[in-house]
């Protein structure tokens, strides 16, 4: 059975009274001699694709010396011990090549001072950028990517989320309005965060413009989060008045799509009359992942770990079906959809297993569960990720 801890929540929205939030003021991370070199992307894109194969022929060797060992216990004993041996060095390799790939994530923050200072004076609205966790580290080609998504998130803040003056104080408020913009680590993924202290997000808003474009139905009952993706639908916009800076509704969709691209999901919080929170969440690297290996029928599918929170056996009392969900399992009073790997790919057996002989691995992606039903758990492993191109 494996487990895994809950993810960071995000922060709550700030009242009216002014939250500050440092700037970082971590040291430059420098190499013991002080110095430092530039290495072109190309280069590192090479290493880091040798290392990946190192990692493909080592999970081989692997596979290898189980059969060896079944065949001959003492030569495989030893053969073994050798792969185990190579496994660390390689495993440091890995890590070290991955650290020469991390960057702070302040080179995607900084410009955005400018893009802030720029709209007040073409605006006449007072609004101050805090930046904090400026030296987390990420995948270069991640944070080279970033830059479009947190400029669009920026502009709406600006543009949609902070008030004019006189508004903000009728609300009680300072005049001044905060945008607050935040990176972290947490269970193997970076965090960012872009957060406003202004008018917040009328899902009622939200709901009547959707039903106004057929994006869903008048009987259609959706929760907050629901209600709140809705804003990435192309073309959607909640906004009155259309202007230069944030576009006429096209832009939160390519910010999903360019999110989404890089292995990332976005999340929004938000109150009316206190602000709203744009959590992105990324892969620390798009290279290598740890995987579970599971096995349906003669095929075997990798499962994200970071992905996995349980796997059990179940019951034949604890699978349902439901009208709308169709099949479903219960755990712990909670009902899951169920996903039957087997059907899913047309995986054809003499035999037809029931639920009941089957595991259910119980995955998570997006703050959305479901159960996985496979016939075995094979292993833990390195996982290496290439496009179909290469």
């Amino acid at each position: 059975k494996t487990s895994k801890k809950e993810e960071p929540k995000p922060p709550s929205i700030p009242q009216n009274s002014e939250t500050k939030v440092p700037k970082t003021s971590s040291p430059k991370k420098k190499n013991e001699s002080g110095g430092s070199i530039h290495v072109s992307n190309m280069k590192l894109e090479k290493l880091m694709n040798l290392v990946g194969e190192t990692v493909i022929n080592q999970a081989r060797l692997k596979e290898f010396g189980q059969e060896l060992r079944l065949a001959d216990r003492r030569m495989g004993d030893l053969y073994q011990q050798i792969v185990y041996d190579s496994d660390i060095v390689v495993r440091e390799l890995q890590d070290q090549v991955m650290n020469i790939r991390m960057v702070p994530i302040k080179g995607a923050f900084l410009p955005l001072q400018r893009i802030v200072r720029d709209y007040c004076v073409s605006s006449g609205k007072k609004i101050k950028l805090l930046i904090s966790g400026g030296e987390t580290e990420l995948d270069k080609n991640v944070s080279e990517k970033l830059g479009g998504p947190l400029k669009h998130l920026v502009r709406n803040a600006m543009d949609h989320g902070i008030e004019s003056i006189e508004k903000r104080l009728e609300a009680g408020k300072e005049e001044e309005g905060t945008i607050y913009l935040r990176a972290f680590h947490g269970e193997g993924h970076v965090f960012i965060e872009v957060q406003d202290d202004g008018g917040g997000i009328n899902s009622e808003v939200i709901l009547k413009k959707a039903l106004k474009k057929g994006l869903i139905d008048e009987k259609a009952d959706l929760d907050e989060q629901e209600i709140f993706r809705l804003l990435f639908h192309a073309g959607f916009s909640t906004a009155e008045n259309v202007s230069d800076i944030s576009g006429r509704g096209v832009g939160m969709d390519v910010v999903r799509q360019e999110i989404e691209s890089l292995r990332g999901s976005i999340f929004i919080n938000s109150e009316v009359g206190k602000g709203s929170t744009f959590q992105i969440k990324l892969p620390l690297t798009l290279a290598i992942i740890e995987g579970m290996l599971v096995q349906v029928q003669n095929q075997i599918f990798t499962i994200p770990l970071l992905s996995v929170l349980e796997s059990i056996r179940p019951t034949a009392d604890q699978f349902r079906t439901m009208q709308k969900q169709g099949e479903v399992i219960e755990i712990r009073g909670e009902y899951l959809p169920v996903l039957n790997l087997g059907k899913a790919f047309n995986l054809e057996s003499e035999r037809k297993k029931t639920n009941e002989e089957k595991l259910v691995v119980i995955v998570e992606n997006n703050k959305m569960r479901c159960g996985l039903l496979v016939d075995r758990i094979l292993d833990q492993q390195q996982v290496v990720i290439k496009s179909m191109e290469e």
